[in-house]
């Protein structure tokens, strides 16, 4: 990792100042010099309100900015296992954004109270035993190494929903007891005691 950046002629030494400063670009809608050849874009950088979303995003061309992916690939500095690791980070994130939408989305329909304490608010469904989210990750990679580059999907992202929506079951928790579970486990799992 490198200790600074520079984006157009300013120069960041931490990823919150970077980001402020990327952000504020994006939200007033006028980008400086530089952004181009930050984000290693091929056309100009604009500032587009995206009303289905309702947020305002970075774009080139037709490709969608990502802020964080950059600087995050920045303050790597072409260190090759540190981009590694970030390539990794990503494709976890979009492996979970996949599922947010699949039998995940049904099984909250269908079953509308937390397990635990009976809310009917902020509910989230919990990955039950051998189908934690990271095994079924784990194993989807494994079986698919020829699809994957360091855990990213390459481009079936249709195979790595379908394989999490046959394997994966659930239970209802609303967040607190989610995060309690959640903790516990962890406790358990650092412990030895699994």
């Amino acid at each position: 990792m490198i200790s600074s950046i520079k984006i157009g002629d300013r120069t960041f030494i931490t990823k919150r100042a970077a980001k402020m400063f990327l952000t504020d670009q994006r939200e007033n809608g006028v980008t400086a010099p530089g952004l181009e050849a930050f984000f290693s874009a091929s056309a100009p950088v604009e500032s587009r309100y995206n009303a289905e979303l309702q947020q305002t995003e970075l774009w080139s061309g037709e490709q969608r900015l990502s802020i964080k992916r950059a600087i995050d690939r920045a303050f790597a500095g072409g260190d090759p296992v540190e981009l590694a690791r970030i390539r990794r980070r990503y494709a976890v994130e979009r492996a979970r954004d996949i599922i947010h939408q699949s039998a995940r989305r049904a099984h909250l329909d269908a079953n509308p109270a937390c397990v635990s304490c009976g809310s009917t608010t902020r509910l989230e469904a919990d990955h039950l035993g051998h189908t934690q989210f990271k095994v079924l990750w784990r194993q989807f990679v494994e079986q698919n190494r020829e699809t994957t580059f360091d855990g990213e999907i390459v481009g079936d992202d249709d195979a790595w929903l379908a394989f999490h929506d046959e394997r994966a079951r659930f239970q209802t928790l609303c967040k607190p007891c989610h995060i309690d579970t959640t903790a516990a486990r962890r406790y358990s799992s650092s412990s030895g005691s699994e």
